[in-house]
């Protein structure tokens, strides 16, 4: 005799939520990961697609996926109303202070600036600037150039 299974209400539901993520990926030529983390990042899963599940999964694959991204979007703006809160902002920065660091590290340890680029990109130093729990991305290019010299101090 066959069994039939019988799917859940809430398999169903996480089923559509997992094909938003995917579709939506493929959509935008973009890791599932990286779709998924935004989505979680503001709440869309939750406060978005499972509220409206009924109404969405009504849709076509495509215009799903173009709505999602649209919602997405929209929802990222909303949470980074400053400017300089939005991650591409945040990477210029960081990008343009490393830059910096490095012309400096270059100049104090008289080599050139790729080496010197190199050097810090593989410390520990380069490691905390960018981990915010450390603190210290607040403080400034010549203190962060300090703190690399200690540790090349620390290391010998």
């Amino acid at each position: 005799m066959e069994e039939i299974r019988k799917i859940s209400k809430e398999q169903i539901q996480m089923a559509f939520v997992a094909t938003c993520i995917e579709t939506t990926a493929r959509q935008q030529g973009v890791d599932y990961l990286e779709i998924y983390r935004r989505m979680e990042r503001v709440g869309m899963i939750e406060d978005y697609i499972l509220p409206n599940y009924e109404t969405l999964h009504s849709e076509s694959r495509e215009v799903l996926a173009e709505r999602l991204m649209e919602c997405l979007n929209n929802w990222e703006a909303a949470l980074y109303d400053s400017p300089t809160k939005s991650p591409i902002v945040q990477e210029i920065i960081m990008s343009n202070r490393i830059g910096a660091i490095s012309v400096l590290l270059a100049k104090h340890l008289q080599i050139d600036n790729v080496r010197a680029l190199k050097l810090f990109y593989e410390s520990e130093t380069c490691r905390k600037l960018h981990d915010k729990s450390t603190g210290l991305y607040l403080y400034g290019d010549l203190y962060v150039v300090d703190e690399f010299m200690r540790e090349m101090e620390d290391r010998q």
